[in-house]
């Protein structure tokens, strides 16, 4: 069993940076590859049983949530569309003053050669993505919200 673990940390509240990552669909915006939702999960639309489709040619990748523990976990397991088998993945957010943490966690198994390697960039790049994103967000609500 491989385990791969990535940090990062938002300039933006725990709340902002949950409504990025809770959003299944949003993820286009700071994952590489479109994403779509194929089922609808409880509650909807993202809770747990949403099944999200991320495409980044040539692969085309089905997650189902398993865990959704707002505002702080979502976990997911691989479906379909990589090489890998028993992938789940765990994103926890903590709050650390005004910033958020983001520590992104996936465990797989494979015999392929270099898999590591590439889903630990993939891993990495969401870690960094999501909290670039709630950055953006954060920024975007203060300057246009008169009261802050």
């Amino acid at each position: 069993m491989t385990k791969i673990r990535a940090r990062a940390r938002a300039s933006a509240p725990l709340t902002t940076t949950w409504f990025v990552l809770a959003d299944q669909v949003g993820m286009s915006r700071w994952a590489p590859g479109s994403t779509a939702l194929e089922q609808v999960g409880n509650p909807p639309p993202n809770g747990v049983g949403a099944i999200r489709v991320v495409a980044l040619w040539p692969m085309r990748v089905r997650e189902l949530v398993t865990t959704v523990e707002a505002p702080v976990q979502l976990s997911y397991k691989l479906l379909t569309g990589v090489p890998v088998r028993d992938y789940v993945g765990k994103t926890v957010l903590t709050e650390v003053g005004s910033d958020t943490d983001i520590v992104w966690t996936v465990s797989f198994t494979s015999r392929i050669p270099g898999m590591r390697f590439a889903i630990g960039r993939i891993v990495r790049a969401l870690a960094t993505g999501l909290a670039r994103q709630a950055e953006q967000v954060a920024r975007e609500t203060t300057d246009t919200d008169p009261s802050q």
